[in-house]
């Protein structure tokens, strides 16, 4: 319901209160992710990205996962180096800057060249889950604890891999729906 005064794009919620409609909220986060020319130049990294932008994928994914509106400052990227110690044969690896707070996801250039539409909607999913856990971490200065998120905490502590053993546990529902709105 719109409430006299309240403005464009924004409803009434239950409170009574004027807030931003949630697709506003979603083209906001969606247009504030950065995206570096390797990115903004590739055809199919742009094709794909615009039609999860078209649907809010990435937004209602990480909504669902987070059970909160995603916040990370992210950057997309595409890169042919991974010698630094990564896996060459991975699909993308997300990174976070403590300092500036900027989380950078970087997509393999050959995985690109090769993945389905689908396949790197799903990557694409996986590496801003991975962005908004560490967002978590950044917001607490890189210092996890059971006060104050509990749940990465003990995962943390359990599994050497804790993002993935995280978000195996959370976020596979939440994925199929997003890979479900491609199609």
């Amino acid at each position: 319901m719109v409430k006299p005064g309240c403005g464009a794009d924004f409803i009434l919620d239950e409170n009574g209160d004027c807030v931003l409609d949630e697709a506003k909220l979603a083209d906001i986060w969606e247009d504030d992710i950065c995206q570096t020319n390797e990115f903004i130049s590739n055809t199919c990294a742009q094709n794909t990205w615009n039609l999860m932008k078209e649907n809010n994928i990435g937004y209602e994914v990480l909504k669902e996962f987070l059970r909160e509106s995603p916040i990370a400052d992210l950057c997309l990227d595409i890169s042919s180096d991974y010698s630094c110690g990564d896996n060459p044969d991975s699909n993308g690896r997300t990174s976070a800057n403590l300092r500036t707070h900027e989380i950078s996801i970087s997509f393999n250039s050959l995985y690109i060249t090769n993945a389905s539409e689908i396949s790197f909607v799903r990557t694409i999913l996986h590496e801003m889950i991975h962005a908004e856990l560490y967002r978590k971490i950044i917001s607490v200065g890189g210092q996890i604890s059971i006060h104050n998120y509990p749940g990465i905490y003990d995962f943390y502590r359990r599994y050497k891999d804790w993002s993935h053993n995280q978000m195996a546990e959370f976020y596979r529902d939440a994925i199929v729906e997003g890979l479900r709105s491609t199609t």
